[in-house]
């Protein structure tokens, strides 16, 4: 799993930011791939609004396939965007799981001053929570 944060000012200042970086790497791909395929995977998603799941699949010339999961979570200057690879049937529990463990804070009563305070620390908050999950 990689975990990276893609400012805002990178999507073109998108009011749909989800879907805006959704879009941007599929952009990236058609650029150094032979061949992009992606869908956005509602299923993984549960209820959650301010998380899209794409499942991303990218072809050399030879062929060969890499595909992944492109979990983007919005955040208040950007999207973070958590990797996991490769994408298949018996990953989507996994996928489904981290994405409903999720939860976003925003000064909303009920969250730690900490998960409040900016998106410096709502980093440091999701690589908290992601690094307990991997270690459980």
């Amino acid at each position: 799993m990689m975990v990276s944060f893609v400012d805002k000012k990178e999507l073109q200042n998108n009011r749909d930011l989800l879907s805006a970086h959704a879009q941007w790497e599929v952009n990236y791909w058609h650029q150094h791939a032979s061949r992009v395929e992606s869908n956005i995977r509602e299923d993984l998603i549960g209820t959650g609004k301010d998380v899209k799941v794409t499942e991303i699949r990218v072809y050399n010339d030879q062929g060969a396939k890499m595909s992944s999961y492109l979990i983007g979570l919005a955040a208040k200057d950007g999207v973070f965007v958590l990797s996991v690879s490769p994408a298949k049937k018996e990953v989507d529990p996994l996928v489904k799981e981290l994405v409903g463990s999720f939860k976003t804070c925003a000064s909303k009563p009920g969250c730690r001053r900490s998960e409040a305070a900016g998106i410096g620390s709502q980093g440091a908050a999701l690589n908290l929570r992601l690094t307990r999950m991997l270690r459980n």
